[in-house]
């Protein structure tokens, strides 16, 4: 392998005005030198914008190629997947315009591709440190991990928790393409494309902290009712194309990790759907869950998001 290829870190940018300099600045002080830096603005309406330029006036020499565009809004997923298009670097960092990046996470994951010799290795990622909105360290629990290195059967520990810190995430862009990459009609559009990574490709955990994600008020984690509508099409999505991958404790576990999901947010956002939980409950006793019932349970969160009542599952 050459010892030092180009690089690429990709950054969907979206009203990050107030972060996003630190975020730049956090790729131009990587330690890895070849590096090229695509960024896009989704339209935002803040100054996120000019503050991107100002940035690029002063470190554009630092960089070996730098991609700059600004347009109209579209969504997180289909600016992200611009982004891969746009990359020239077989690896590809993928980046939120409000996160930071350790200074030796790209030679770091760069190494480690290399000390792997994974050749189907299609995503690398490592552990991530948490941050609040004026940069300040947070003392937040991480939970349990997957074990350090490659793993080729990653999907099955993805169907049931996504433990992919996404700014500590490397794509192998041919990978992500030949997986079709986000798919744009998700809220929520990781979990579903780690999967099907996971599915076709190796993935490879790192474990250190080479990333932070910034908690701040406009995050789109407080958007749960969304999330959860996104989770049950990727893993209906999943069930659909590779239920055979998946052994049937699996499927059982992660349906009824979703159904006491739906319980907390029927109780406060649609009692009514209750006592249908309780009965797929009992069924999931006996036979595993389909795509479908993934789906059913999806398009009753979109009713009653969308305000248009009741729909009989």
């Amino acid at each position: 392998m050459e010892n030092n290829p180009l690089i690429s870190v990709a950054i969907p940018a979206y009203n990050h005005g107030r972060f996003i300099r630190d975020c730049l600045v956090s790729v131009a002080d990587q330690t890895y030198q070849n590096i090229e830096l695509i960024v896009i603005d989704d339209g935002s309406k803040d100054d996120t914008a000019d503050v991107i330029r100002s940035f690029i006036d002063e470190y554009e020499e630092r960089f070996a190629r730098v991609i700059f565009r600004s347009r109209s809004n579209r969504g997180v997923s289909a600016t992200s997947n611009e982004c891969l298009r746009l990359s020239q670097g077989q690896w590809v960092h993928l980046l939120g315009s409000d996160d930071l990046l350790a200074p030796d996470k790209v030679a770091i994951q760069w190494q480690m591709v290399q000390e792997w010799n994974t050749p189907d290795l299609g995503l690398i990622y490592s552990d991530a440190g948490f941050i609040d909105a004026e940069g300040q360290l947070l003392d937040r629990p991480v939970g349990s991990r997957p074990p350090p290195g490659p793993t080729k059967n990653g999907y099955r520990d993805l169907f049931l928790a996504n433990r992919i810190p996404n700014p500590t995430v490397a794509l192998r862009r041919d990978a992500f393409m030949a997986v079709g990459g986000f798919d744009e009609s998700l809220f929520l559009e990781d979990w579903d494309c780690w999967l099907r990574l996971a599915a076709h490709y190796s993935i490879g955990r790192v474990p250190q902290v080479l990333a932070f994600y910034r908690y701040h008020a406009g995050n789109t984690h407080l958007r749960q009712a969304e999330m959860l509508e996104a989770m049950l099409i990727s893993f209906g999505k999943f069930l659909n194309t590779e239920k055979d991958r998946l052994p049937a404790h699996v499927v059982s576990k992660n349906w009824r990790k979703n159904l006491h999901r739906l319980w907390r947010w029927a109780r406060r956002s649609d009692p009514g759907s209750l006592p249908l939980l309780a009965l797929s409950s009992l069924k999931g006793l006996a036979v595993l869950p389909d795509a479908e019932d993934y789906f059913r349970y999806a398009a009753r969160i979109r009713r009653i998001l969308d305000g248009k009542g009741e729909i009989r599952l």
